[in-house]
């Protein structure tokens, strides 16, 4: 388990200090750079095969794609983000705007990662006694896609 200290994206250590995760609706920005332990994301696409009469596959559709995302925060890091969220004038559950996170793993290889149409969909706040300090995770949806380095899943650029 990551300590509350180290920055890991999916599953992997990366440099804290370069993280900039700017919340945006189009009317204003939020950057945060304190309080982010840790970020995943999924995307995945369901394609449909393609069949004509007889048994053979013809081909398949280009599919439905679907993505979502967690982000981990500390209890304090999450106070300042969420007050930023709500102060926009939709609350946690109504913003839906675009998150990028730039980072740097161990290896020095820079990525930034943007969701288009980012919303979330819930928070869980944890906490116990000894080392580990308390924490929110959240979870989103995302009605738009997720870019690596500028470049969608289907190879579109941002």
């Amino acid at each position: 388990m990551a300590s509350a200290q180290e920055f890991r994206v999916n599953g992997s250590p990366a440099d804290f200090h370069c993280i900039t995760l700017d919340f945006s609706d189009g009317k204003k920005s939020i950057t945060r750079t304190k309080g982010l332990t840790k970020f995943d994301f999924n995307d995945n696409v369901d394609r449909g095969e393609v069949r004509q009469v007889g048994r053979y596959m013809d081909g398949l559709t280009t599919g439905e794609y679907k993505a979502d995302f967690s982000l981990e925060w500390t209890s304090q890091g999450w106070k300042s983000a969420s007050k930023s969220i709500t102060d926009l004038g939709n609350g946690i559950y109504g913003f839906k705007g675009t998150l990028t996170l730039s980072y740097t793993e161990k290896d020095g290889k820079s990525t930034t990662i943007v969701i288009t149409g980012a919303m979330f969909k819930n928070r869980k706040r944890s906490g116990s006694q000894g080392t580990d300090g308390l924490t929110v995770a959240t979870d989103g949806d995302v009605e738009g896609k997720i870019y690596e380095n500028g470049i969608g899943p289907f190879g579109e650029k941002l």
